[in-house]
Formats: C-alpha cells, structure tokens, sequence
C-alpha cells in the first residue's frame, strides 16, 4: 500500500487567522452592500448624507472586527489549542492519518474533507465551513510525494483536474 508520510509540522497561528479572515470575507462578501445601502438614501436626503455615510463606515468596520475576533478568538481559547499543536499527516488511497506521536493519532477519511484547495506554497484541505488543514509544501519529503497527493486529491474529486 503506498503512503505518503510528511514532517511535523504546527499551523502558526497568525496564518490561522489570516486564511480564516480573508475566507470569511470572501464567503461573506456581500454583507458589504449594506453599507452602500446606507449611504444610497443619502445621495437623495443631502441633509443626512454625512450620518449615514458614518454609520456605514462604522457597520463596515464592526464586522470587520466581528470576524477578526472569532479568528484571534479561537487562538487564545483552551478548546483551540489542539489546533496549534506538531501533527504529522499520512496520506493513503482510503484516508489521512494525523499523528501527534506514534501512537497517538485520528483517522480522517477522504469523504470528509469537503474541499483541497492548492495555492502557491501550501495544500489547504477544508473539512468544515472555517475547519482547514494547512499544508505547506516544505513539509513533505519531496515534490514527488506532493505530486502524489494532488493526484489523489483530483481523483477523489477535491481539487480540478485542470493543474492550477
């Protein structure tokens, strides 16, 4: 059975927050159009064009700040903790395997893991709306056990088969 095996490696946790913020924003996206909605009574009511444009302004940036929290938030929880610790991953035809020490360990089947997304530096593998697994490139032992997961990435269906 072939396998691929890759170094410990733990998720810092700025870049926990970065991905979860700028996926929160893109999933959300048009949460932004109530402020634009605010602010078009205005063009029309001149007189209160200035407090609303204001309140749009502080709408805009309460969510941004709602959404930053929840990301900072989980970092600094006891309950987030597992989140930020060394794990190593297995990649086989039936599953993954993330291993904490050799013998502690779950199992994480293929069916769920919603989405792999492969971006320039590292393999992102969505397991719920903001659950991710971050996978640099580095931590695997060579491109070709990278090319190998991609390739079962594609054949479950979790990544397009046109190379990004």
């Amino acid at each position: 059975m072939l396998s691929v095996k890759t170094k410990r490696y733990q998720l810092p946790t700025q870049t926990f927050i970065k991905i979860g913020f700028a996926t929160a924003l893109q999933r959300y996206w048009w949460a932004f159009l109530v402020p634009v909605a605010l602010v078009l009574p205005g063009l029309y009511f001149t007189d209160a064009l200035l407090w609303l444009a204001i309140g749009a302004m502080v709408l805009t940036l309460l969510y941004l700040l709602f959404w930053y929290v929840q990301f900072y938030g989980i970092t600094q929880l006891p309950q987030g903790k597992t989140l930020f610790e060394r794990y190593s991953y297995e990649f086989k035809n039936e599953h993954v395997i993330i291993k904490k020490s050799e013998k502690e360990g779950m199992v994480l089947p293929w069916a769920q893991i919603q989405q792999a997304e492969l971006r320039a530096d590292a393999l992102l593998l969505w397991v719920g709306k903001f659950q991710f697994f971050y996978l640099p490139f580095d931590i695997f032992a060579s491109d070709n056990d990278r090319r190998w997961v991609e390739t079962v990435l594609r054949r479950k269906k979790l990544l397009p088969t046109a190379a990004a």
